[in-house]
């Protein structure tokens, strides 16, 4: 719930959250004040209502097997998020075989594979360089101190 609550922060998104009542925690009360500007969450919904309206952009599912034919007869793609029972084989339905949806689980892959790594480590040496000993950070920062120096200990 809280990854969920953080990632809609940070999307910047506006949204829809229902979440049932028996969810609600301190986390939650925090969670709506932060995010009113952005989201509206609430206890239930109508959700054809709701996914019928052309603003919906997408739908962020656990796959149960009443809210997939309603996004699709909406029109609305989906985020795939499966919990437990049917959803994990209703969401291959969605994303692998209609491809009308996304996995959340392939973004996490995406983050943890290979490529992402190299380049955070082509980052990591440019940095190293520039706060190492010798780099820009070093001698822009002996530059201003002797600077300092000159205009401190220089009498006029």
């Amino acid at each position: 719930k809280m990854d969920i609550a953080y990632g809609l922060l940070l999307s910047e998104i506006d949204f829809i959250w229902v979440v049932q009542g028996d969810s609600f925690d301190s986390f939650m009360d925090n969670f709506r004040v932060e995010s009113k500007e952005k989201g509206l969450i609430i206890p239930w919904c109508d959700q054809i209502r709701v996914l019928s309206d052309p603003a919906i952009g997408g739908f962020f599912t656990h796959c149960g097997w009443n809210s997939i034919p309603e996004s699709v007869w909406c029109g609305v793609p989906m985020i795939c998020y499966p919990l437990e029972y049917d959803q994990p084989t209703n969401r291959k339905l969605v994303n692998d075989d209609w491809k009308i949806g996304i996995k959340v689980a392939k973004k996490i892959k995406k983050l943890m594979s290979g490529d992402l790594k190299h380049e955070v480590k082509k980052v990591n040496r440019i940095l190293e360089n520039d706060l190492g000993a010798v780099g820009s950070s070093e001698r822009n920062f002996d530059q201003f101190t002797k600077h300092l120096r000159n205009k401190l200990f220089v009498s006029d």
